[in-house]
């Protein structure tokens, strides 16, 4: 598997368990009807990977990059997911179907949970691919 394709699957699996997480720990984040069911899940992580694919602001490389534009990234990420938390909460009480949030604090540490999980995940190091022909 090629470098990219990695990263991508682990910046959409990191961000579905950020909103995981996050609706997991905050007490005004919940899904719609109170129940933690999956589609509602899924329709979430779905919107949240679609708009963070249109807009990106995670490092090309998280673990050589400099502290200084990790910083820059994550409060822009932050800031990025807190609206897209804001936007699934208004499509949640116009459709029926998503996150239901209490208030702006909520919001925001509704997006500061999703991009510190999504930026753990892709701080993980992936094994080293073996040279095509050879075993194991």
């Amino acid at each position: 598997m090629d470098r990219r394709v990695a990263d991508k699957n682990r910046n959409l699996l990191g961000t579905y368990l950020g909103v995981a997480v996050a609706v997991g720990v905050l007490p005004g984040l919940e899904m719609e009807g109170g129940s933690f069911t999956g589609s509602a899940l899924i329709v979430a992580g779905a919107v949240f990977v679609l708009l963070n694919q249109l807009i990106g602001t995670h490092p090309d490389e998280i673990r050589g990059s400099s502290p200084r534009r990790l910083l820059r990234l994550a409060a822009a990420g932050t800031a990025q997911d807190s609206m897209i938390l804001l936007l699934i909460s208004c499509l949640a009480a116009e459709f029926g179907l998503g996150l239901l949030t209490d208030d702006l604090m909520t919001v925001l540490l509704g997006g500061l949970i999703v991009r510190a999980v999504t930026l753990a995940v892709l701080a993980v190091p992936t094994p080293p691919r073996a040279p095509a022909g050879t075993d194991g």
